[in-house]
């Protein structure tokens, strides 16, 4: 007549694996840090806002590029 006796856990103790959505952001991170310049270097919060900059810097070349473009167009049909 020997009960197994479960000792209740602590917040923190449990046992599981990571939940899968929790590993998928922690995979997205990783990720995240690969791409954006020195982010291997920084803390979470740091590496949205070097995202966020880099993001920016980016958009800012792409539209440069684009008056480029028109300009060199309009050039051309003038």
């Amino acid at each position: 007549m020997s009960k197994t006796s479960r000792k209740r856990l602590k917040p923190g103790e449990n046992p599981r694996t990571r939940p899968r959505h929790r590993q998928m952001i922690q995979d997205r991170v990783k990720e995240l840090r690969e791409i954006v310049p020195n982010g291997a270097k920084c803390s979470i919060d740091a590496l949205f806002e070097r995202t966020i900059k880099h993001m920016l810097f980016l958009q800012s070349v792409t539209k440069h590029a684009d008056k480029l473009k028109q300009t060199g167009e309009s050039a051309l049909f003038s």
